[in-house]
């Protein structure tokens, strides 16, 4: 559906200089003031913007067979240029074909014409065939509005007879196109209208879905063609597309500003990290390629970088999606996030959601905090050998067992039990002791008395303090209070943040 035009726009000096010229020398009138010309046209001026624009998705997004060939797309099986009149798409993600009539080709053949429904569509990404529409008669392409430049559609194609409002007189294509592709003249205007809008609404005039305020999903992922809508969900949504993108460029060459150009502080923490050393940049994590266009690369990973950019950190609201599949999840001020499924999971598969929320938790925060990292066996040094302990960090909860000796030597336990915050966890902590070892063994034996409680301090996933407290009783039993330094006695398998 298209959307009202954007309101804000650019008319350049050298636009007000050529009006003025033209109409001076009477050119003005002429009918063919607004014909289209061609992107070749615009090079004549505009040599740079036109060079990048010939390698964007925009530029061929609609092309014919033979153009398809010169940037080596496939065939579907069984099909040659002699039966297919256009390609959509094949730029970045996917391509469809249409037939000599239009329609999309929905079927493979063998040598003998024998239809196969499917491997209609080749996705750029995987380098394979996939199903669209699969065996469906007579779909027609009438998506030329956001594919084409000059669109003019046949709203009554099915119905009127008449194939002159149908490109080429194909009865698939439902409706009429000046050129092949988004050229120049379909943002800037035909001919010598020149105009530059400047705001994301004007690119959401393709780039989104309605209803504006929803992100559409579907099986697991975001529904392609939605960045308008998710930019509208994002921290961004005040900004312009333009002011991160160079429309006539594609891929890296389009970031015209890069994330730490705004958010200096938060790049300053991520300098000298691993996973910045790793390589991994900004938009690794916060645009996931949660969308799909063509093809799922794995479980958490499609093929179009989303533009939420938010990150669900907490443990307990992961759900991205709402209940039915049908949309992304916004919160009550129409907040958008993706779950650390998407924005961690690609690289980081075999970790739990536990563990990567405990390590995403205030990730830019410069002070030192409490992680999965700091999981393994600690102690206090040579000079309390034989005495430590077992801790386990995970991120609802911090669990540490001390074993040691109580006032007269025997062995004891002390289990501790708490949640982090920052740098610290205090925990309660109970003394056990019950059942015999071994074949007698029986769990409800098992005594839990209160025995206190040990505060941590850590400043690093090596070395930290503990503060122990224990309460009346067990001051009379003969534990005393104290505080030590303690330090890790293993190497720990999950990395440090």
């Amino acid at each position: 559906m298209q959307h009202a035009r954007a309101p804000h726009l650019i008319v350049s000096r050298f636009l007000c200089a050529t009006l003025a010229l033209m109409w001076a020398s009477g050119t003005w009138a002429s009918e063919h003031f607004f014909d289209y010309q061609g992107s070749a046209f615009c090079a004549e001026c505009h040599i740079e913007q036109y060079s990048g624009w010939q390698g964007t998705a925009h530029g061929n997004m609609v092309m014919t067979c033979e153009e398809s060939l010169a940037r080596a797309l496939p065939l579907p099986e069984g099909y040659s240029c002699d039966d297919i009149s256009y390609v959509v798409g094949g730029t970045g993600w996917k391509a469809r074909y249409l037939d000599q009539d239009g329609f999309f080709i929905t079927s493979t053949r063998d040598r003998d014409g024998n239809e196969t429904p499917g491997s209609n569509q080749w996705n750029i990404g995987t380098q394979r065939w996939s199903d669209y529409h699969a065996g469906e008669q007579g779909k027609p392409y009438d998506c030329g509005a956001c594919h084409t430049s000059g669109w003019k559609p046949d709203l009554d194609a099915d119905t009127d007879g008449d194939l002159s409002d149908n490109q080429d007189g194909r009865p698939g294509i439902h409706g009429t196109f000046e050129l092949g592709g988004v050229q120049c003249e379909a943002c800037h205007g035909p001919g010598y209208t020149m105009l530059v809008y400047e705001s994301a609404a004007f690119c959401g005039e393709c780039h989104s879905r309605e209803p504006l305020n929803k992100i559409q999903a579907s099986n697991g992922y975001v529904r392609h063609q939605q960045q308008y809508n998710e930019l509208l969900a994002s921290p961004h949504e005040r900004f312009s597309c333009v002011t991160c993108h160079d429309p006539h460029a594609s891929g890296e060459a389009s970031i015209v500003r890069q994330c730490a150009d705004c958010h200096s502080s938060q790049a300053a923490t991520y300098q000298g990290t691993k996973m910045q050393l790793a390589g991994v940049d900004c938009v690794d994590c916060h645009m996931p390629d949660a969308g799909k266009s063509g093809e799922v690369i794995s479980e958490y990973q499609a093929d179009v970088s989303t533009h939420i950019f938010r990150i669900r950190t907490d443990l307990n609201d992961q759900r991205m999606f709402t209940p039915d599949g049908e949309f992304v999840r916004n919160d009550a001020s129409g907040v958008a996030k993706v779950s650390l499924d998407f924005a961690c999971k690609a690289c980081h598969a075999g970790q739990s959601t536990a563990w990567l929320s405990a390590n995403a938790q205030q990730f830019h925060d410069t002070s030192f905090k409490i992680t999965g990292a700091m999981s393994g066996t600690w102690w206090a040094g040579a000079s309390r050998d034989g005495e430590g302990w077992l801790i386990d960090a995970a991120a609802n909860v911090f669990v540490a067992a001390m074993y040691t000796y109580d006032g007269d030597g025997n062995q004891a336990w002390l289990m501790g039990t708490g949640t982090a915050s920052g740098d610290m966890v205090g925990t309660t902590v109970e003394i056990t002791d019950g059942p015999a070892f071994g074949s007698a063994y029986n769990p409800a034996d098992v005594n839990r008395t209160a025995w206190g409680s040990a505060n941590f301090l850590f400043v690093s996933c090596t070395e930290g303090t503990v503060e122990l407290q224990p309460n009346e009783e067990m001051l009379a039993r003969g534990f005393e209070a104290m505080t030590v330094n303690i330090e890790r006695a293993t190497a720990s398998a999950v990395s440090c943040p």
